[in-house]
């Protein structure tokens, strides 16, 4: 409502007293000539939005501007909203209201201060003369909401671009990210190249033919690609491990390890790979530490996601996850850790059916509390798979705690239908900086205060394959639409 100020009261009771003593005084007629808002906000009213009157809104008294610079949730109604105006005293407040093909409307806040206000056809006009009368001021009145769904994964309609590299054909492919850059290898069932990419985002890339060792058995295994801190590693059909550990990854070299059955994970410069020995007994193997151990009851042998790198906030060590796979006795739907020293199972519940070669990205959501401030948290979200009859799971789950727990994601989370489920993709997380006006497939929302640019986290999936085993040769991009609005400072 409006208020008047008590330190106009105040004048007026000294003026009486005065005025009291000295019958020939005749007081001054003190009167406001403010016309600042100092307060503003909008009326509880639970069937438009839970906690509306805790938005913030933000007041520019040098540009007359009155808007709540974190948007409203995509689809809240605002055309029956009640503000709350704080001022000094005034002798006009107007509310002017345009509406769509008609005259704009008028309304007396003084007189009306508890009328609904529709703010769905533009800003609000909120129109203030002083009480003296001599001072008269114009806000415009912005109430924000986001025209996209603000924590929907976003894919943008269509695949960014093909998969790296010219070779025609292709057949297999696997990536993954060595010193910072992003490596394809690539196979028509003859030959093989490795297009090379400084970042995802890019269309250029340099491309490469690998040199193997000339007693390789051939084909080598593309989908058994992995990256350590320092080599990559490949297995040929027979289990013989590769390296290579040059930058652009063109000279490969045998480890003179062999009898891998797969490689099932990284940590730091070890790869770990499954083995069964002769008398059907299965070990995981570590290069180039030489250790070895027996395998854990329910680790998976085969089919294991890409290994995700993360930290506890207790820990002193780094740690890393895989995901699903095959058993030896089946498929699994677990996470397993590692420390560098011991394995543990992670998972304790989970809703995700059991699957082989799933897709799991560290990323983020966001939860928006009482007072409308938005926290991210880390996530992990995981999608695809093949499962034990051969289909590919569409659901994508999410874990707020590293794997423990697992559930499935909301609707706005769930892979849109133009996006191809997928089996073996390889995904990465890479922050893109963008500018205050946007660029690209996504461009940011909102503009308040003058942030140039900041880092959004862009997820990018890599090839993967079909029910059949068709490669799917394809990059595509996603985003949480709430990471591309502009950062408020």
């Amino acid at each position: 409502m409006i208020k008047k100020s008590n330190c106009l009261s105040a004048l007026f009771a000294a003026s009486a007293l005065l005025a009291a003593c000295n019958s020939d005084y005749e007081p001054a007629i003190v009167t406001s000539e403010s016309v600042e808002v100092s307060a503003f906000t909008l009326t509880a009213d639970s069937k438009v939005l839970s906690n509306l009157d805790s938005v913030f809104f933000s007041i520019d008294l040098v540009n007359a501007q009155i808007f709540n610079a974190d948007s409203l949730p995509y689809g809240t109604k605002v055309n029956k909203l009640i503000p709350k105006i704080t001022t000094q005293a005034v002798s006009v407040a107007e509310l002017i209201v345009p509406r769509s093909g008609k005259a704009d409307t008028t309304y007396n806040y003084l007189t009306n201060s508890t009328d609904s206000i529709d703010f769905s056809n533009g800003p609000v006009r909120l129109r203030l003369v002083s009480e003296s009368g001599s001072v008269e001021r114009t806000y415009q009145i912005k109430v924000n909401v986001h025209q996209v769904k603000s924590d929907s994964l976003e894919w943008g309609g269509a695949a960014l671009s093909r998969l790296p590299g010219s070779l025609a054909g292709v057949k297999e492919s696997r990536t993954v990210e060595f010193k910072g850059k992003y490596y394809t290898l690539l196979s028509n069932g003859v030959n093989y190249r490795i297009a090379i990419q400084n970042n995802p985002a890019d269309a250029d890339y340099e491309e490469v033919s690998p040199v193997l060792p000339i007693n390789t058995p051939y084909p080598i295994k593309v989908n058994s690609l992995h990256a350590t801190s320092d080599a990559a590693y490949v297995l040929s059909q027979t289990g013989d491990l590769l390296s290579s550990a040059d930058e652009s990854l063109n000279e490969w070299k045998s480890t003179q390890i062999s009898g891998w059955h797969a490689i099932v994970a990284t940590y730091a410069d070890q790869v770990i790979g499954s083995r069964q020995d002769a008398a059907g007994n299965w070990t995981l193997e570590y290069y180039p530490s030489g250790k070895s151990q027996a395998l854990p009851e329910g680790f998976p042998v085969s089919g294991t996601s890409q290994t995700i790198s993360y930290r506890f906030d207790m820990s002193t060590t780094s740690n890393v996850l895989i995901l699903g796979g095959r058993t030896v006795k089946g498929f699994s739907n677990s996470c397993w850790s590692y420390d560098g020293k011991n394995w543990a199972k992670l998972t304790r519940s989970t809703v995700m059916l059991p699957v082989e070669s799933p897709v799991v990205i560290p990323y983020f959501s966001t939860r928006t509390g009482a007072d409308w401030v938005s926290t991210r948290y880390s996530t992990l979200v995981a999608f695809g798979g093949t499962n034990s009859l051969g289909g590919i799971s569409r659901d994508v789950y999410i874990s707020y705690d590293f794997g423990v727990q697992w559930i499935k994601a909301g609707e706005l989370m769930q892979l849109p239908e133009y996006v191809p489920a997928t089996s073996g993709a390889s995904a990465f997380v890479v922050d893109q900086e963008l500018p205050a006006k946007g660029r690209g497939l996504f461009a940011p929302s909102r503009i308040v205060k003058p942030i140039t640019d900041w880092e959004c986290p862009y997820i990018y999936v890599y090839g993967g394959y079909d029910a059949s085993g068709k490669l799917s040769d394809n990059l595509w991009r996603a985003v949480i639409n709430r990471f591309t609005f502009k950062p408020i400072e």
